[in-house]
């Protein structure tokens, strides 16, 4: 019986189904544990793990890559670990954080990504607040490439609307 003291917005089971990651609006967990805006869970006990990644603002969305390697935080935060960005694959075996171009909005901060989905190809679709990715313009919705890269051919016309949620065809064909 985890206990945190926020919003949980969005939760990942890990693909032995061994640990349970929780990503929001929290601080505490179990009223004494930090564990800002994301923490990891023996999903047999409920118990805190050792895993401490220190968001410094809102974990929003978690998405788990097609390989079940790696998990994909987004959010509000600008900080983490020792990676900068509102959004930030990490490596689950070892921790790691994996360099990752930074979303922003025009002026400074307040992007935020609200959703994310793996690609099948070790990418990333991301969707959310922001109107830019990296140096370039790509607003609300963005699709960053196995090497890490923005994916110039995509370039969807997507609104003012933030874009909260994405579904990707089974057959990856489709982007919803």
């Amino acid at each position: 019986n985890p206990d945190v003291d926020g919003t949980v917005w969005s939760i990942k089971l890990s693909p032995d189904e061994s640990t349970v990651y929780a990503a929001g609006d929290f601080l505490l967990v179990n009223t004494v544990i930090p564990q800002e805006y994301i923490a990891e869970f023996d999903s047999a006990t409920g118990g805190i793990t050792n895993f401490y990644a220190a968001l410094d603002a809102t974990g929003r969305v978690l998405a788990r890559s097609s390989d079940g390697t790696t998990l994909y935080v987004g959010g509000s935060f600008l900080e983490f670990r020792t990676l900068s960005g509102e959004g930030v694959p990490f490596d689950e075996a070892t921790q790691a954080s994996v360099a990752y171009p930074k979303v922003s909005t025009f002026g400074g901060p307040g992007a935020t990504i609200y959703a994310s989905v793996p690609d099948g190809a070790g990418g990333w679709y991301v969707g959310g607040s922001f109107t830019n990715v990296g140096t370039t313009t790509q607003p609300r919705l963005a699709h960053i490439t196995s090497s890490g890269v923005l994916d110039s051919a995509f370039d969807p016309d997507i609104d003012n609307s933030s874009v909260f949620a994405l579904a990707l065809s089974p057959d990856g064909s489709t982007l919803y």
